[in-house]
């Protein structure tokens, strides 16, 4: 090789190490104060909760303390536009349910951001049934009680949901389009604002997560009817799913959970924070706490999480467009 050519390629190889080098510098500093981590629903709700189970490991992992604050208000869209508004650098994250990132951008006329054009996803952390459950005041067992319910009681069959356009609306919304009765829906801000009514039978019948169900279920307050999916949950097994009852629509629903950045977050940090999430996520007590609460761990990359945002949107799109679901 003549020297020539052998400067030209040395100059060629230093110049890409430099370009390597900012991004590899930036990730070693980073973070380099405390990151907060938004969540978009109240304190006590399985989002709220799933965020501070893993923001104590990353603080761990990356030096620095991981502050979960909680802005609620639209079904999450407050807490969504606050992250994807926030400075692109990696210390303000949103730690998320399906809800504000799939189903509010097709549910609400008007959004405060965008979350698919304004937002990074990093990892899901979760995924899971919703299960459809009834106030056992009601007497109902079954979907079949619960028709007969609405049609012996017209007028009288309320469901109650975390908040007017978001994934548990229209995943309400898609059940009672099966049920072929009128069913009123009550909306209120998280799920622990709208328990107390629903264990007391004030509204019949909701659908969330495990997590938030599961004590009451045991208890006798609450009876689940119905699982979003194909699969069967072991707690509580005599649950038929959406796929045995031929809810075809249903049968392909899941709850998520995840975490996403500012849009022009650097893919530096993305990764690292990735790598530190799923060193959470893989921790035996988190798998059985996550596990406990009906949710299976994922971990997913940066790249696989797109896809699934990118795939499942427009499917949700057509359900609240046939549904008519839109919120001012």
């Amino acid at each position: 090789m003549d020297l020539t050519r052998r400067g030209t390629l040395g100059v060629i190889g230093g110049l890409a190490a430099t370009a390597v080098l900012p991004g590899l510098a930036r990730a070693q500093a980073y973070p380099t104060k405390p990151i907060t981590m938004i969540v978009g629903f109240a304190p006590g709700g399985l989002t709220d909760l799933l965020a501070r189970l893993v923001a104590p490991i990353m603080a761990e992992k990356l030096g620095q303390q991981v502050l979960v604050e909680n802005r609620t208000g639209a079904a999450g869209n407050v807490g969504t536009a606050a992250v994807a508004n926030a400075t692109p650098d990696g210390h303000t994250l949103l730690f998320t349910s399906a809800g504000p990132i799939i189903y509010n951008p097709h549910t609400y006329q008007t959004m405060p951001a965008d979350p698919l054009t304004q937002l990074k996803p990093i990892t899901m952390v979760a995924e899971g049934p919703l299960f459809v459950t009834v106030s056992s005041k009601t007497g109902i067992k079954s979907v079949a009680d619960l028709i007969a319910y609405a049609k012996a009681n017209p007028g009288q069959l309320n469901y109650a949901t975390s908040g007017a356009g978001g994934n548990m609306h229209v995943v309400l919304e898609m059940f009672r389009a099966h049920l072929g009765v009128p069913v009123t829906p009550v909306h209120y801000q998280g799920t622990s604002a709208l328990l107390p009514d629903l264990l007391t039978n004030q509204v019949q019948f909701f659908a969330d997560s495990a997590s938030s169900i599961v004590e009451h279920v045991k208890s006798g307050a609450l009876t689940v009817i119905m699982a979003t999916g194909r699969e069967r949950y072991p707690a509580f097994p005599d649950a038929p799913t959406a796929a045995e009852l031929g809810y075809d629509d249903l049968a392909a629903i899941k709850n998520w959970f995840g975490v996403l950045a500012p849009k022009d977050t650097p893919d530096d940090i993305v990764n690292k924070l990735y790598e530190v999430i799923k060193v959470a996520v893989d921790n035996q007590e988190v798998r059985k706490r996550l596990e406990a609460a009906g949710m299976s761990p994922v971990a997913s990359t940066p790249k696989a999480f797109s896809e699934e945002i990118a795939a499942s949107s427009p499917l949700i799109g057509k359900v609240t467009e046939t549904a008519h679901i839109k919120v001012e």
